[in-house]
């Protein structure tokens, strides 16, 4: 997508965001919801390769669902990005619903710092179209860790 037309979609989607935000702030408003209305549009002008078509799993560029592996188990953070034909992980980005407070929220942050570190990932990234949070996950964080960037 041309970058002129990536400004454009990205200048709608905040429009839109923001002439109903007061609805997508509401808890009703799901983590689904927003990823399908905003999140993959948004990643898709901003020039991600969503889609991957024709490429294996493992070395897609975005990887949705992708797979980290935390202890003893596998989870699953919403996008892992990484380069073309690499399975190494840039870092992920966790969707959250627009009524979370990234900025607060302790569970989201270590949620988050856990599969960045656990991935071993610098940074990893909090969106949820209201709000953007850059976390460093190149340190072991526990439950209880200030939600603080």
């Amino acid at each position: 997508m041309p970058k002129k037309e990536a400004l454009e979609k990205v200048k709608e989607l905040v429009e839109e965001f923001n002439r109903n935000k007061d609805n997508f702030l509401a808890k009703d408003y799901l983590e689904n919801h927003l990823e399908h209305h905003f999140v993959i549009p948004f990643l898709k002008a901003l020039g991600w390769d969503i889609e991957s078509k024709g490429i294996a799993p493992f070395l897609r560029e975005v990887i949705t669902q992708d797979r980290v592996q935390v202890g003893k188990t596998k989870k699953a953070p919403d996008y892992g990005f990484g380069l073309p034909g690499s399975e190494k992980r840039l870092f992920y980005l966790e969707a959250k619903a627009p009524s979370v407070k990234i900025k607060t929220d302790k569970d989201a942050a270590f949620q988050l710092r856990r599969y960045g570190c656990s991935g071993q990932t610098a940074v990893s990234l909090l969106f949820n179209f209201n709000e953007l949070a850059i976390y460093d996950c190149t340190q072991k964080q526990n439950a209880t860790s200030d939600a603080k960037l």
